[in-house]
């Protein structure tokens, strides 16, 4: 027979800051499961956009990177022969089935007084992931890329679900 005891532990790790001095703060819950003696852990981080604007949320390794930089590396840069991102985005005759999503092709927008999670199952791995989000409040974002006020937060491949789960193979 299978006896679960969770354990939940809520601890606030503090706020993501960005260049703008916006602040979007981070909660993180710690849930472990033990079935039959194995423990597994669950590492719930959880983005609350308090602010009046929507915001976006990209995964960075790099800590150098400026914002405006990261932006242009996302959105704008067009590869030889190709189109950026943006392009890709607006392009009503683009086809996203079998679209792959990676660390570095991902790209969600919160919405004001929306929430948006992300799991990971291991501790090393959710320490890098916190490491990795960058949280760029909207008018940033115009502000170096003034035409991303057209994009919506439902159009593809912006990421769509409340929620993803990052298996440590990824980061």
């Amino acid at each position: 027979m299978y006896r679960l005891i969770f354990s939940v532990l809520m601890v606030v790790l503090g706020s993501v800051l960005t260049k703008a001095g916006e602040v979007a703060p981070i909660t993180t819950t710690h849930v472990s499961l033990n079935v039959s003696g194995d423990i597994t852990s669950q590492y719930i981080n959880t983005i609350h956009n308090n602010s009046e604007q929507r915001v976006w949320v990209f995964f960075e390794a790099d800590t150098t990177i400026s914002n405006n930089q990261l932006i242009y590396n996302r959105l704008k840069h067009r590869p030889e022969g190709g189109m950026s991102m943006f392009e890709w985005i607006v392009d009503g005759n683009v086809n996203w089935d079998g679209f792959v999503l990676d660390m570095e092709s991902f790209i969600k927008i919160i919405p004001p007084g929306e929430t948006f999670s992300i799991v990971t199952l291991h501790e090393p791995v959710n320490e890098k992931i916190l490491n990795m989000i960058r949280v760029i409040p909207d008018d940033e974002m115009l502000q170096y890329f003034h035409a991303l006020s057209i994009i919506k937060p439902t159009d593809t491949p912006l990421y769509q679900p409340d929620v993803i789960v990052v298996p440590a193979a990824h980061i």
